[in-house]
């Protein structure tokens, strides 16, 4: 995971919003999935917290979408690419919602818009089935400015827009195992994503390239120990909220490796936390920059770090030291994994825990 260019776009769709808070469904034939488009900054609102409402809105509507895929941001850009989303960005949703669907591969929208009013924001929602155009929901609330107010906020307006007894679902599927029911020491729970993997004496080895967890986890904390067996030093990452287009879960269409990654570099002690989109990564932290820092406690051969996320809350320490801790919601998420840069290196997995927060 080097540092590329930085490849940003913002799609940005207009919803009028209703005071005091409101709800409208329609009953339509059930949705299978759904796109969760970027949020529109209205009545001088600021475009700082823009990201951070798009990445808890993305949350928000996993969480409560059951037995709907969801894509996001990330999706959006892959899909439609950088000019094209340009083009779309301030059109009415209506007008956008048909050609936006039809490149994401999905059959209905969430956009929605937010806008400053006194010491809130106001957030509203709509969701739209694309192969109709008919609205299947909207929701308008009032909802606190400050920064521990932000998520329990968009999750009750999520909560809303979701939680009429007829708001058009698809029918359930097999359940997914939670993070306990899947024992991430068994090689079978993760995805063979690159490079050689395999277990031995308990232990899971990897020669080269990415691991990704077959579950989506939100709000988690990811321990792993990792022990340079032979070879050469390289540079080991706990990878967080990572998408893949080869894993079996989170994988954006046409999208190249994305998401969040720390380094650590065994043979120098050094760390770095990066994010990317389609395989163009760059620095995470605001407070490092591009810049690798060099960690009193880092050892040569082995390391248990744990990576943190709640959120756009990122954080990480390891051996006992906490690393780093800051706010980004920048990128979409994914699922967590394990990543060894060199294959000439073997590395050795021990004591992996995943514990859903």
């Amino acid at each position: 995971m080097k540092p590329r260019a930085v490849r940003c776009s913002f799609l940005g769709v207009f919803l009028t919003f209703l005071l005091p808070a409101t709800v409208a469904y329609a009953a339509e034939p059930a949705v299978k999935s759904v796109a969760v488009l970027p949020l529109k900054a209205k009545n001088k609102a600021s475009k700082d917290v823009s990201s951070v409402l798009d990445d808890l809105l993305l949350a928000a509507v996993q969480k409560h979408a059951a037995g709907i895929r969801v894509v996001g941001q990330g999706d959006v850009d892959a899909a439609l690419g950088f000019e094209k989303t340009k083009q779309v960005v301030g059109c009415d949703a209506l007008s956008c919602a048909a050609e936006i669907a039809g490149a994401l591969g999905v059959d209905s929208i969430i956009y929605g818009s937010f806008s400053r009013l006194g010491k809130k924001y106001v957030l509203s929602l709509g969701w739209i089935d694309q192969r109709t155009t008919n609205s299947l929901g909207r929701a308008s609330e009032a909802i606190g400015a400050e920064e521990d107010q932000l998520d329990a906020g968009v999750n009750m307006v999520v909560a809303t827009l979701f939680g009429a007894p007829s708001t058009p679902v698809a029918a359930p599927t097999a359940a997914k195992p939670s993070a306990k029911a899947i024992d991430p020491m068994d090689l079978a729970s993760w995805d063979q994503l690159s490079g050689t993997w395999y277990a031995k004496d308990g232990a899971i080895y990897g020669v080269g390239g990415h691991l990704g967890f077959k579950e989506m986890l939100t709000d988690y904390a990811f321990s792993a120990t990792a022990e340079l067996v032979s070879g050469p030093s390289t540079i080991v990452a706990w990878v967080s909220r990572f998408t893949h287009p080869q894993s079996s879960v989170a994988k954006p269409a046409g999208s190249a490796d994305q998401g969040y990654g720390v380094n650590v570099a065994f043979g120098e002690a050094k760390v770095n936390v990066f994010r990317g989109v389609n395989n163009a990564w760059y620095g995470a932290n605001p407070a490092w920059g591009n810049n690798w820092q060099s960690i009193q406690g880092i050892q040569p051969k082995t390391n248990r770090c744990t990576v943190e996320a709640a959120g756009p809350q990122h954080k990480m320490s390891c051996n006992g030291k906490l690393i780093y801790e800051f706010i980004d919601g920048t990128n979409p998420r994914g699922v967590v994994g394990l990543w060894v840069q060199s294959p000439q290196t073997v590395v050795r997995f021990t004591d992996i825990k995943l514990e859903r927060r």
